[in-house]
This record gives structure tokens, C-alpha cells and sequence, in this order.
């Protein structure tokens, strides 16, 4: 709720999603950084680019426009001194629509709150699966689009770091819908040179999936924002378990909301990558699976031994009454 009171917005309007979804029920209270299909443009000419041209209207006002459209808002330190920089990559965004300014914003505002700078890249057009000429979506089937792409986060950040004189202390990469699933694939292949990885509604385990990610030696840990209201969930519970069987260091929390970012699930995957548990009492790794506590082992652990004991002392108990 603290993330929505502060958008800038009057007001966030639903519309149809890009990827042709049905349209979305009424936002669950409290739970919403933003949706991927809300329509909030610029009521101002966007920031001048750094590199003195005209920039296009991909970046909200507030962010500043750099190269590229790599859009750009500067956060304070973590709680630990560290600069932090969240790579946010968006979902499927129609060209022209303006539905990524409000996911832009919120992250913004939750920069300030938790201590991290953005990066808000943009997309491709007829990059995603769907191919679709008027939709922003991340490179799934070139690997020559994708090595543009990269560069140009990477340009960004060295300009960043020049500008302000200091590097970035982490570097993380988080994706929702769209921008997930490709996270996903980035960490699955270890293909970037950063800390940790968080997907909101969306990643999958695809076939050779488990097989590819035994042999990556550069397992970055990832957090797993299931939202279980969204049929996106299914996959991503699959992920879940790949990623367990390859012993790949993760963590998944899931929340009764649908296609969105919750709050909570940012702050916990910062949380978890930062070194943090993620978890507070009375959390579960999956909320959906019988809302039992998240662990690393050792709670399972214990209730099985638990149930051994019982079942023995039962077993005991009838061979004594039979003699």
C-alpha cells in the first residue's frame, strides 16, 4: 500500500493486456507496486537524454532518459552503505501505450524506500515469442539482439558510475511477465556478470532446463514472486523445483494476488539476495502449499523424525498390549 499511496498518478486505469488477456479483476489492497497493463503518460516532455538528443517518451518524467532508453533513478545506499542497482526489465508493453511510466514510478519510489538505483530498460519490438510488430517484449529467439541488448545496460552503467564517480556495490536482475521469463533464461544460461536475479509473475523450467543448469558454474542466487492468482504460477512452481533439484541456490514466496508485482515480494527478494532469509514468521516458500514455514531443510528435517518417533511408539505400544 505504501508503494501505491505514493505513485504520482490521480488514478491507474486497467486496460487489455498486450498478450491478449483476459481483462484483469479488481487490485488486491496492499499488495500492488504496479500492473502491466496501466495507462499512465507523461504529463510533462520527458528528461533530456545524457547524451544531449532528444529522447523518446519510453521513460517517464521522473527517471532520467539515458542512451538507449535505459531509463534512469537514482536511490540512496542500502542499509549496509552498499550502492545497489536493480536492472528491472519490464513485461510485454504495447508500443506507444505509456503502461510502463507507472511500473517505472513505483520502482522508483521503492528505490528510495529500500535502498537501490534503477535501471528501466526498454524492450524490442518483435522480439518476444508472439512476434508481434507493435509490442515491446525481451529477445527469446536472437542471440544477436540479445548481445545488443546487454551492451546496452552495460553502457549504462558505466556511464552512471563515471558520472558519480563510485561503482555499483551489486547488481541485480529482476524481471516481471515478459521481462521474468527472460531473467530467468539469463540465469538459467549464466550470462551476465551480476549477484542475483528476481522473477514476479512469470519464469519456467523448459525442457533441459535442469539438465543446462547443472553445468553453469556461475549459479547467482534467485528469487521466485509467485503469484498464485495468475496463471503464470504453475510454471513458475515448476521452475521452483528445477532449480531445488539442481541445488541452485533460490528462494519462492508466493502471494494470493495476480498478474502484478506485490510489495512484499520486492522487498523479500532483496532481502534473500542481500543474504537475508526472506522470510518472516508465519511465511512459506510456496503460501499455496499448506502455508508451512520455508526452510532450508532442517524443519522437514525434524518432522519427519517427529512422525518416525510417533509411528515407533505406536508400534511399540501395540506389541505390548498383544503380549
Amino acid at each position: 500500500m505504501r508503494l501505491l499511496r505514493r505513485l504520482t498518478t490521480a488514478a491507474l486505469f486497467v486496460s487489455t493486456f498486450a498478450c491478449a488477456r483476459a481483462a484483469l479483476a479488481a487490485p488486491e489492497p496492499g499488495e500492488i507496486l504496479a500492473r502491466e497493463s496501466e495507462r499512465d503518460r507523461p504529463a510533462e516532455p520527458p528528461k533530456e537524454a545524457a547524451d544531449g538528443k532528444k529522447p523518446s517518451d519510453w521513460c517517464a518524467p521522473e527517471l532520467e532518459a539515458l542512451p538507449h532508453d535505459v531509463c534512469y533513478a537514482k536511490g540512496p545506499k542500502s542499509k549496509a552503505g552498499k550502492r545497489t542497482l536493480v536492472i528491472f526489465l519490464h513485461g510485454l508493453v504495447q508500443e506507444g501505450s505509456g503502461w510502463q511510466h507507472s511500473l517505472q514510478k513505483g520502482l522508483a519510489n521503492a528505490g528510495k524506500r529500500l535502498g537501490f538505483s534503477l535501471f528501466a530498460p526498454r524492450g524490442r519490438l518483435s522480439a518476444g515469442s508472439s512476434n508481434k510488430d507493435d509490442t515491446y517484449a525481451w529477445p527469446s529467439k536472437s542471440r544477436a539482439v540479445e548481445d545488443e541488448v546487454v551492451e546496452e545496460w552495460m553502457q549504462a552503467k558505466a556511464l552512471v558510475e563515471k558520472r558519480e564517480g563510485a561503482s555499483f556495490d551489486e547488481v541485480y536482475v529482476m524481471g516481471f511477465s515478459n521481462g521474468a521469463f527472460y531473467a530467468a533464461s539469463l540465469a538459467l544460461r549464466g550470462r551476465l556478470d551480476v549477484d542475483g536475479y528476481a522473477v514476479f509473475a512469470g519464469g519456467a523450467a523448459h525442457k533441459g532446463t535442469l539438465a543446462n543448469a547443472k553445468a553453469v558454474k556461475n549459479k547467482k542466487p534467485i528469487f521466485l514472486g509467485i503469484a498464485s492468482k495468475d496463471d503464470t504460477a504453475k510454471d513458475e512452481r515448476e521452475l521452483a523445483k528445477a532449480l531445488k533439484k539442481a541445488k541452485w541456490p533460490s528462494r519462492s514466496i508466493s502471494r494470493p494476488v495476480g498478474h502484478v508485482v506485490a510489495d512484499d515480494h520486492l522487498e523479500k527478494a532483496l532481502e534473500f539476495l542481500r543474504g537475508g532469509s526472506a522470510l518472516a514468521k508465519g511465511d512459506a516458500a510456496d503460501a499455496d502449499e499448506k502455508r508451512e514455514p520455508a526452510d532450508d531443510g532442517s524443519t522437514s528435517t525434524k518432522k519427519k523424525k517427529t512422525k518416525k518417533k510417533k509411528t515407533a511408539e505406536k508400534s511399540k505400544s501395540k506389541k505390548n498390549k498383544k503380549r
